[in-house]
């Protein structure tokens, strides 16, 4: 008896973590900013961490550049800089 409850137990959590897969997604704005002009027109992709504080942006610059949410503030930028030493290149 207690196998078929455990079993049962098991299937019923299975069952829980899967439903949202199957339901409607969601989204919601967390912050809202404008890119200066220096910057606007040379932004390939965007995104944020997990955690949403921390933005960041690849540039035509070859450079990630970092940003405070929700404020859009740029603090860091890094290279990007190829494996093996040669002359970066992202394609757009």
């Amino acid at each position: 008896m207690m196998i078929i409850l455990s079993v049962v137990a098991v299937l019923l959590l299975i069952a829980k973590e899967t439903l949202p897969l199957f339901q409607k997604p969601q989204a919601k704005i967390i912050s809202q900013f404008s890119l200066d002009a220096d910057h606007g027109d040379m932004v390939l992709a965007i995104g944020i961490d997990d955690y949403h504080e921390t933005g960041f942006w690849l540039s035509r610059q070859n450079e990630c550049v970092f940003f405070r949410l929700p404020e859009g503030t740029p603090f860091d930028a890094q290279p990007i800089l190829p494996p093996a030493g040669g002359q970066p290149k992202l394609n757009t």
